[in-house]
């Protein structure tokens, strides 16, 4: 099971969009909020039958994604007063709201109740019951006693998966207990009608450690459950993501500057920022947990297993040169455990691994030597205000290559999954002079305005090859779909790209309560073809993990429909800038045949191919379901572990190394020496085709 840090940023216009008057997050802001979303977003600017359904349904789910505690019972009261809800939070009632709460934490205690009996000194693993994974066949209880069945398995599975860790039973169930404690002090802290005196409580109980009491978050899941039923890239921001989305943008932070996820109950370390405090102590590795965060001292710990990973963060992050305690559970290669404390002095940490990089590759063709240059573009961030610019850095890239006299370029735009909109439209206009780039559609898709590259300079003029996958989106859709309709590129890698054609603005609230992300256009590349759910097909596909059934903009809730407009490509003598033998050669559909059966011959005998496609057929034959406890006791890792790409966190060179193995990788560099040899060698139309 992978975890991504942020599975899809967006692409972001960001602008500063005061709501007046906004104190604390409370019932009477509510429906202000949602006008504003209904202001702004492209498709929809009144609550419809099919937004109250979706609304519900929403925070239903973010509430109750496992379905143990919502009884059949509950969910037909709740659904019965849905169609007055947004009515009466339009006059600032929030009884319904109200309503919803209260059959919630009364279910959540009793679920709860059940399984500290359930967790009792005799509790016994079940190797023959199941456990459903698959939400859609999840269903509520018809009765208390069908909830409890539920927990059981959940339980099981829950224990299951923590004994893999701990190898110790009992300190696994200890683990249980205090995650539904933390459950229970979290879904008090939810209360939407808190007094003063319950909020002094709640604070008292936290000791302080966490922003858990905040009567206002009840309020946000809702907003949240609301801007998502309007697509699914719409959502309502806390301040956490919003800072979380800053950095993303800005490539700086201060803290010790690792990533973490959170799995069984687990703050885990995903990966180390080179140059960070917590690489440069070289006390952490990757897969480390973390146990417990201190500020003052060692020995007063606040224990994290349980807790929110934006908790967590919360506290870890901090001011440069303050001191973070860390209690750590290792785990080395022989299985053998160790528990230690370290001591990281936060320092701002320049997120070097997001920024744009160039590596070169030496390839052999008829006993010459080439080199391919190859750009990886992590995200697309920049975009002037925060003084870094993904463009700009690029450029010196580029820079560079022409030094080295590269035969052919790669810019790999895999895993990318976007950014800026303005560093996309400057970006693909680096390859060819002056011409359109995109258009972003209004409201209810009209009028599109168009985006275009008025800069006549190209800043690379050779053969170009863009690596993609799955993953790549929407800025990355952007910029290899436009160089694919100008014939600038070949586009490789995975069969399609991820699907996201659509444009987000943020509108950030006063008082630091958050801000609204908005879907408010669509994008079309200049073919007058959106991206949207389609994504951008590759020229030559290659076998890849990522070209799963589940992956990509088409399986998310709520996505808009696929739109196009009329074909606003540029002509060629802008494109080219009147000079088109001095610039690059288009790519023709006789190219693309030549190239794909080279490819071809060569992933057919590739060894990492060959074990990818293996890894494929494994998971896609696998019932992913339901399971048996037995197999979660008996399971390895991950299927996709050993294919991803890990880096080596104290050693930079080894961390490229493992980059330039990758086997997409090669083969795209393959692929773009074949293209430098072809435009340089062979006249296509005398070229002969290899055979099949």
């Amino acid at each position: 099971m992978f975890i991504f840090k942020f599975f899809l940023p967006f692409i972001s216009l960001v602008t500063l969009f005061p709501i007046q008057g906004f104190g604390n997050l409370s019932c009477r802001y509510i429906n202000s909020i949602q006008d504003q979303f209904l202001k702004n977003h492209i498709l929809y600017s009144k609550i419809t039958p099919t937004i109250k359904k979706r609304v519900l349904n929403n925070f239903l789910k973010d509430l109750d994604r496992e379905k143990i505690y919502f009884l059949k019972s509950d969910i037909k009261s709740i659904e019965k007063r849905n169609h007055r809800l947004l009515s009466n939070i339009k006059n600032r009632n929030c009884s319904d709201l109200y309503h919803i709460y209260n059959i919630y934490s009364k279910r959540v205690k009793e679920r709860l109740d059940f399984a500290k009996k359930y967790l009792d000194k005799n509790f016994k693993f079940k190797p023959n019951l199941t456990y459903i994974l698959d939400e859609d066949q999840k269903t509520y209880p018809s009765s208390e006693r069908k909830a409890n069945r539920l927990m059981e398995a959940y339980l099981q599975y829950q224990v299951a998966n923590i004994f893999l860790i701990e190898n110790d039973l009992q300190k696994s169930i200890n683990h249980i207990f205090h995650i539904f404690k933390n459950i229970s002090k979290q879904v008090t802290s939810w209360k939407p009608q808190l007094n003063p005196k319950e909020l002094r409580e709640c604070i008292k109980k936290s000791n302080n450690s966490f922003q858990s009491c905040k009567p206002t978050k009840w309020f946000s899941l809702y907003l949240n459950s609301f801007a998502q039923s309007l697509d699914s890239h719409s959502s309502y921001l806390t301040r956490e993501e919003v800072e979380d989305f800053n950095i993303s943008m800005n490539l700086s932070l201060e803290g010790i500057g690792a990533t973490l996820s959170s799995r069984f109950g687990y703050t885990i370390i995903e990966n180390l920022v080179p140059g960070g405090a917590a690489f440069k102590s070289k006390k952490l590795k990757r897969k480390d947990k973390i146990l417990a965060v201190g500020q003052q001292s060692k020995k007063k710990l606040i224990n994290v297993f349980g807790e929110r990973i934006e908790d967590v963060v919360s506290i870890i992050r901090g001011k440069k040169g303050t001191p973070v305690y860390l209690k750590i559970l290792r785990e080395n290669k022989k299985k053998q455990k160790s528990i230690f404390t370290v001591k990281i002095i936060r320092s701002t940490v320049d997120l070097v691994e997001e920024a744009a990089s160039i590596d070169y590759v030496k390839k052999t063709l008829k006993n010459h030597s080439h080199t391919i240059g190859i750009i990886k573009v992590p995200s697309f961030y920049g975009s002037g205000r925060y003084g870094k610019s993904v463009t700009t850095d690029i450029k010196n890239l580029l820079n560079k290559a022409k030094k080295k006299q590269i035969s052919s370029l790669v810019l790999d735009l895999s895993n990318n999954r976007g950014g800026s909109l303005d560093e996309a439209v400057s970006l693909a206009g680096l390859f060819f002079a002056e011409g359109n780039v995109v258009k972003q559609s209004e409201k209810n898709y009209k009028s599109p305005v168009l985006l275009m590259d008025r800069d006549p300079r190209i800043f690379y003029k050779g053969d170009l090859v863009v690596l993609v996958n799955r993953l790549s989106a929407s800025a990355s859709e952007i910029v290899s779909g436009t160089l694919q309709n100008y014939n600038r590129a070949v586009i490789v890698g995975g069969d399609h790209t991820f699907g996201k054609g659509s444009v987000q603005s943020v509108e950030h609230l006063r008082n630091h309560l958050g801000a609204l992300k908005t879907t408010v256009g669509l994008y079309f590349i200049p073919s007058g073809k959106s991206t949207q759910k389609r994504g951008v097909i590759s020229d030559i596909s290659l076998p890849s993990i990522f070209n799963l059934n589940d992956i990509g903009e088409k399986n998310l809730d709520y996505t808009l429909p696929e739109q196009s407009i009329a074909d606003f490509k540029s002509p060629p003598k802008e494109i080219f800038s009147n000079q088109l033998n001095k610039n690059w050669k288009p790519i023709s559909s006789k190219t693309i045949s030549y190239l794909k059966l080279l490819s071809k011959k060569r992933v057919a005998v590739n060894k990492d191919f060959k074990k990818i496609l293996a890894q494929i057929k494994k998971i896609e034959s696998k019932n992913k379901k339901r399971i048996k406890i037995s197999k979660v006791l008996n399971k390895k890792d991950d299927d996709m572990e050993d294919i991803v790409d890990r880096e080596d966190l104290y050693n930079s060179k080894k961390s490229k190394e493992r980059y330039l193995k990758r086997a997409d990788v090669q083969e795209a560099a393959n692929i773009a020496l074949d293209l430098a040899s072809l435009h340089k060698t062979v006249l296509l139309k005398k070229a002969r085709l290899p055979k099949k």
